[in-house]
């Protein structure tokens, strides 16, 4: 008799969360993006917003995040853990992304906020302040990065900042269902603001691209770590 055939051995996802112990770190170190450099997932990124799939108002879609991750030709694989993540609709990720604040009611079924998603990326992946911070200016610039100089006044500024705040502090709140997720934190993010505006551009009123990026990454290295702008808002709130 034939014995009977074997059930396909089901491929175990490469990706493992990152556990520190702080729940904070813990919600953040559950997603794939700590095994990645941000400048490479920055550029797929960007690759997934301007796809035939993606460019939505700009934006982009975890189809054409699916097909730029999976789009390495030098490096087949490389982001497997991550791919894996955004093909399963039951998947952590894949609830974030189709929920708010990544997705905005009334958008196509998996639209995801471009400026969001990459803020997001910036927090989370590998990478040096220099790298960081170039990034953080082409996200301020409007995703195009094409401005070369920033102004103190910069009315892209607060917004973009906020939101980088919001993505630090009320968002791992609200994931973890922390007492303080519905608490207001505006006086306490226009603080932070302050704080940085006077680090980088002291009694200048406006400086150019190099400047910014030099002086960001000599004074103010906190912005690109979660865990600090944490303390500062809720130790100030």
């Amino acid at each position: 008799m034939k014995p009977p055939t074997p059930p396909p051995i089901k491929k175990q996802s490469t990706f493992r969360a990152r556990v520190t112990g702080d729940k904070f770190q813990d919600f953040e170190g559950s997603f794939p993006f700590f095994m990645y450099d941000i400048i490479e997932v920055f550029e797929q990124l960007i690759q997934a917003r301007e796809s035939e799939m993606g460019g939505i108002d700009l934006e982009c879609t975890i189809a054409s995040m699916i097909a730029a991750f999976s789009d390495t030709k030098d490096d087949y694989g490389k982001y497997e853990a991550l791919v894996d993540e955004l093909q399963k609709d039951d998947s952590r990720l894949c609830g974030l992304l189709r929920s708010a604040p990544f997705y905005e009611e009334g958008k196509p079924d998996g639209w995801v906020r471009f400026q969001y998603m990459a803020l997001w990326s910036m927090l989370l992946c590998n990478g040096d302040a220099k790298l960081k911070a170039k990034i953080f200016y082409h996200i301020l610039q409007d995703g195009s990065g094409g401005q070369e100089w920033i102004a103190f006044d910069d009315k892209d500024f607060k917004p973009g900042f906020y939101l980088l705040l919001d993505i630090a502090v009320k968002f791992p709140l609200a994931q973890t269902d922390d007492a303080r997720k519905d608490d207001n934190f505006d006086e306490a993010y226009e603080t932070v603001a302050d704080q940085f505006l006077d680090e980088v551009f002291d009694v200048d009123s406006k400086l150019d691209r190099t400047d910014w990026e030099q002086r960001v990454c000599k004074n103010s290295q906190w912005i690109f770590d979660p865990a600090a702008l944490r303390k500062l808002v809720l130790e100030d709130n």
